[in-house]
């Protein structure tokens, strides 16, 4: 799968980078559609520059699953697997977040008969 990844990754850099150039010399074929769109003619260069630059990729590292790192948390360590954590610790999570889903639960229940019949009660 990997291989697919990086076959399909370098496929579309090359169209953008022949595409890019096309622009570049303003190419009677890719001329015609963009004016036909009605992209102003003086910013195609600025879509060449775009394609070049969509071309090239990221500026870094993409996060990787293999990381074990949120995309919040770049900066910080590996983080460790559930499964490297011991026994105690693995209860521990697990009952914080029974907890913190019973209090979500409690939040976005709806409401009673007799509470909306109160409300509307006393709206009158």
């Amino acid at each position: 799968m990997f291989i697919a990844t990086v076959v399909i990754a370098i496929v579309f850099a090359l169209m953008l980078v022949f595409s890019g150039v096309g622009k570049l010399r303003h190419d009677p074929k890719q001329m015609g559609v963009m004016t036909e769109v009605g992209f102003p003619e003086d910013k195609v260069g600025l879509l060449a520059l775009a394609e070049f630059a969509g071309a090239i990729g990221p500026h870094r590292r993409p996060v990787l699953v293999a990381d074990r790192r949120r995309s919040s948390d770049r900066n910080l360590p590996l983080l460790p697997r559930r499964s490297d954590l011991p026994p105690t610790r693995r209860r521990q999570e697990h009952r914080a977040r029974r907890r913190a889903d019973a209090r979500l639960d409690r939040l976005h229940r709806p409401a009673s008969a007799e509470h909306l019949t109160a409300i509307s009660e006393s709206e009158r």
